[in-house]
């Protein structure tokens, strides 16, 4: 019947959209990763995980975040804006093993071609400046912040784009929901 097919298909159309919605903020990956006796009963907040990537771990191993909007709610645009995520020591992700950031096209979400071959950053990153107090400011921009900053900035293409920090061995705080990543920030005047 052409009615219940078309009805089918607007039905997988909304359900799309309400994912995509769903996943454009900061998203708690506990509603939607982990074992099924551990996992939010809301079958929509499940779907958006396997949308969002298929086969992610337990919370215990590993826990990701969605990063798809600056600290306004505006979708990030790496071809009007340069952005900066700045973590105090006390809100760098804590985790036993390393935590990234990795960048993402939209709306492929593929990895982005930059010049400096760098498709994530995080604490494993090779030359990855710290600052005195502890800190670390990220840059995340499509050009260069400058070669003084460039250990630290993760390449933006010069559209929209998508970000996930995964943490990986994963801090009590950051399974339960407690620690929260520091809003990303326009940088101003720099695009």
């Amino acid at each position: 019947d052409p009615v219940i097919r078309q009805a089918m298909k607007d039905g997988i159309g909304d359900a799309r959209a309400e994912m995509k919605k769903l996943s454009q903020g900061k998203v708690d990956p506990s509603s939607f990763a982990g074992a099924r006796n551990t996992l939010n009963p809301s079958y929509l907040e499940r779907a958006m995980g396997v949308y969002m990537g298929i086969f992610i771990n337990v919370a215990e191993q590993s826990v990701y975040f969605s990063l798809a909007v600056d600290a306004d709610g505006k979708q990030f645009d790496g071809g009007k804006n340069s952005y900066t995520l700045e973590m105090s020591k006390d809100q760098i992700p804590p985790c036993k093993y390393f935590w990234s950031i990795t960048m993402y096209n939209l709306p492929q979400r593929w990895l982005v071609e930059n010049p400096i071959d760098r498709y994530s950053i995080g604490n494993a990153t090779p030359g990855l400046k710290t600052a005195t107090d502890g800190s670390i400011t990220l840059y995340l921009g499509a050009a260069s912040p400058g070669k003084d900053k460039e250990s630290n900035w993760l390449p933006a293409p010069e559209a929209h784009f998508w970000m996930v920090l995964r943490t990986y061995g994963p801090d009590e705080s950051v399974v339960n929901g407690t620690y929260k990543v520091p809003p990303v920030k326009q940088r101003a005047g720099l695009v």
